[in-house]
């Protein structure tokens, strides 16, 4: 160490005061400063992985090995590194590092770890449970089925039963001691070779798998929260997304990755702008904006493992932030609208009510039939947008528009007429905030019958526009005039048959000013047959 890291390492003893020369244990950074070191020396080096004191040197056929060892010795030799021979292991067909086998075939868990959950006795408590659970989560990636086989142990952690191992976790507890004997091994990842995401979503958890040659890399599941098992299918489909792209963000990030999805309405949705998704879905596809991908719709029945994943999904403690920030976003998304708190709870109570928005809720949240025929007839109407739909606290979303209820529509086009709009600007101020099937036809038979504007449209006959003739060539007429903004006189002259323009700053606002930036710009693109000026007092 130098010698200012030298001091700070200083004791007392008997004999009077001593300070570490070199970095002892104990120190809180010296695992990260131990590895970063390692990793310097041999940075350059191919076929060469450090782990702190763990070197892996590999090769593809024995000569690559061998002169990749070569390499490695003479580096050691070059900066002083000692290597303890006892512990070298030379020419091996596999491996143990970092608590995985590694050979040709692929990636196994280590033996020793296997052989202490094979030993483990049957838990006789809660915090038992939780020990072996925690113990056996380094299986997952290798074990599809995992969740499956634990679902009867995990259901002891729930408060509302009381802790009796029965036969039915008895017999989950051996079924998972003989599946872990049968070595599942999963293939090398290759950087070279193309990466695909298979993702499901169920209404209790999220399933993924990591795919390369059609071979498995690795597994990832996770229940779904209270909050996330209430979304609509599409959003909880894209969560699924979502999660394996994040889970495998070592494997994604930087590559293309093909993911594939059994909700076909998902390809429509993360082609659509931002501004066409639902609250939800918007904030889900800005995370998934950082990742390069391509989604395909692959029947369900083609997606078993994915499947099977997130319908028994492994119980872990998720990170809540992904659901707290899209919650957040989608209460500001309601809040922002121009309704107060009193009529949106009466939005919320009359939804409740509301016969066709019931069973429209349900379709939102357990999914839409594949086929149109399939959709029951008081919603047959929301077919054709129904992956915008979304269901918020009891109030239905058609992206960031409320859908009102029936029983409201008619108090509802009362409000927006109320300062007498014309059509266009009252169906304007609707679509801003609200949608129900039909409203553009309803506003417009709701005005043509309201008697103050058919009294008052004779009066307010709209002046028609003077048209000015079109030049037949670029610069032979233009429009000038002066502007303020941002503390400074412009000049702006516009070209009548291109509508291009050109603005200037001035100085000032006198005529000499003016007139020695307009023959600039007649200097470039020739003198005008006509200027238009509104003559202004400048």
């Amino acid at each position: 160490m130098d010698k200012e890291s030298q001091l700070l390492t200083t004791f007392n003893s008997p004999f009077g005061r001593y300070c570490f020369l070199r970095m002892p244990f104990g120190i809180k950074s010296a695992q990260e400063v131990f590895q970063k070191r390692m990793s310097q020396l041999f940075e350059n080096l191919k076929g060469v992985e450090t782990d702190i004191d763990d070197i892996l040197v590999w090769g593809t056929t024995r000569k690559e090995h061998d002169d990749r060892l070569r390499s490695i010795l003479n580096r050691c030799q070059e900066v002083g590194l000692t290597l303890n021979a006892e512990k070298c292991k030379f020419r091996v067909k596999e491996v143990t590092y970092i608590k995985h086998t590694l050979s040709a075939d692929g990636v196994r868990p280590d033996q020793e770890k296997i052989r202490a959950i094979k030993e483990m006795p049957a838990p006789t408590d809660k915090k038992g449970v939780h020990r072996l659970l925690g113990t056996i989560n380094y299986l997952a990636k290798f074990v599809p089925n995992m969740s499956a086989v634990t679902e009867p142990i995990r259901k002891l952690l729930k408060e509302e039963h009381e802790f009796i191992w029965t036969h039915e976790q008895q017999q989950a507890f051996e079924k998972l001691k003989d599946i872990i004997t049968k070595n599942p091994v999963l293939s090398f990842y290759d950087v070279s070779k193309p990466v695909t995401v298979s993702c499901d979503a169920s209404q209790c958890g999220l399933g993924a798998m990591l795919i390369q040659d059609n071979k498995p890399i690795a597994y990832a599941s996770r229940s779904l929260t209270d909050a996330e098992s209430r979304y609509a299918n599409i959003e909880r489909e894209l969560l699924g997304v979502l999660f394996g792209l994040e889970r495998f963000n070592d494997y994604t990030y930087g590559k293309h990755i093909n993911v594939e999805s059994d909700h076909k309405p998902l390809e429509m949705i993360v082609r659509k702008s931002l501004g066409c998704a639902p609250p939800r879905l918007q904030r889900m596809l800005l995370r998934l904006q950082k990742y390069d991908f391509s989604l395909k719709y692959i029947p369900g029945k083609d997606l078993l493992v994915p499947d099977m994943l997130s319908r028994a999904p492994i119980k872990i403690n998720t990170n809540n932030e992904v659901e707290n920030v899209i919650e957040c976003f989608v209460n500001m998304v309601i809040r922002n609208t121009s309704m107060s708190d009193r009529y949106l709870e009466q939005i919320t109570e009359e939804t409740s009510k509301d016969d066709t928005l019931q069973t429209l809720t349900r379709l939102i949240i357990d999914g839409w039939p594949d086929e149109k025929n399939e959709v029951p007839k008081e919603v047959f109407e929301y077919w054709n947008f129904r992956d915008e739909l979304s269901n918020v606290n009891g109030i239905i979303l058609k992206g960031e528009k409320i859908i009102i209820p029936t029983s409201m529509r008619k108090n509802m086009l009362n409000k927006l007429h109320e300062g007498h709009l014309g059509i266009e600007k009252t169906r304007k101020l609707a679509r801003d905030s609200i949608f129900w099937p039909g409203i553009n036809a309803q506003i417009t038979d709701f005005i043509s019958k309201c008697s103050v504007c058919l009294e008052s449209r004779r009066s307010n006959t709209k002046e028609p526009m003077a048209e000015s003739e079109t030049p037949e060539l670029p610069w032979m007429t233009v429009g000038t005039d002066i502007f303020y903004w941002n503390n400074n006189n412009n000049l702006i002259i516009v070209d009548y048959y291109s509508r291009y323009f050109e603005i200037a700053k001035l100085e000032n606002i006198r005529a000499s000013c003016v007139i020695t930036h307009m023959k600039s710009v007649f200097a470039r693109h020739g003198i005008p047959s006509k200027v238009r000026s509104d003559s202004g007092s400048q």
